[in-house]
């Protein structure tokens, strides 16, 4: 077998055009920078800023016949001082001495008294015992619809303003087999749900309150939700501060 060696430079094969790349000015590229820096943040986004000053962690503990009890919760600033959060987080009444407390920062504590609110819906309410220099979130009286985008933020396990954001997944619903008897018509979303963040605010785009974490129902897996997140409407929580303003 014969191997020929051909020198390619004898041949004369076509060219493709050459297409070069425009050159790129750097100044245009500052100054797209800075045009895309300065577009509308995502509402939401911005609904969780205005918000998550107003979110705390809530400390307690309690004197019981096997020794004090400590534990957190997640809860939220309001109107005249108070301080939102769900009735199961509170110290459980005729068990023994108990104090509260809530911080915004996870560093400073501040004393809050318990007002209750209403046990038959889960809701419970604090009041600072100093005024506090926390702008409150405004509760929306108007109901949620299925579908609409929702961020939820609390202080799971005491960690504070953790943020999680979802959709509405139904809305005055009850569960086949609810945990407590106070689980009806509840609000569910699909945003996760982390473990201790019950009485965590859940907000929509405008900012405003539209409900609070109770829990979730069904299967967990690694202490993350994955099951129907409960949310109470905004509606009981505005019924339970009419009736803790109407006690003083």
């Amino acid at each position: 077998m014969i191997m020929r060696i051909f020198d390619l430079s004898e041949f004369d094969f076509p060219r493709k055009d050459i297409v070069e790349r425009p050159r790129v000015d750097p100044l245009d590229v500052m100054v797209e920078m800075a045009r895309v820096s300065q577009r509308e943040p995502d509402p939401i986004g911005q609904a969780i800023s205005a918000a998550e000053p107003a979110a705390c962690v809530i400390y307690a503990q309690q004197e019981a016949p096997d020794g004090v009890r400590t534990w957190t919760g997640s809860g939220f600033l309001v109107d005249g001082g108070y301080v939102v959060t769900v009735d199961h987080v509170l110290p459980e009444a005729g068990i023994g001495a108990a104090e509260v407390y809530i911080s915004f920062d996870g560093e400073t504590s501040i004393p809050v008294d318990v007002v209750r609110g209403d046990a038959d819906v889960d809701v419970g309410i604090l009041r600072s015992q100093v005024p506090l220099p926390i702008q409150p979130v405004r509760i929306s009286p108007t109901p949620t619809r299925s579908g609409d985008i929702v961020a939820v933020i609390g202080a799971p396990e005491g960690w504070p303003n953790v943020v999680t954001v979802g959709r509405v997944s139904a809305t005055e619903m009850t569960p086949s087999n609810p945990p407590d008897p106070s689980w009806t018509e509840m609000m569910f979303i699909d945003a996760r749900i982390l473990e201790g963040s019950s009485g965590s605010m859940v907000i929509d785009v405008t900012g405003s309150v539209v409900g609070m974490v109770m829990g979730v129902i069904g299967r967990r897996v690694d202490e993350i939700g994955m099951g129907q997140n409960a949310v109470v409407p905004s509606v009981r929580i505005i019924r339970a501060l009419e009736n803790a303003s109407s006690r003083g």
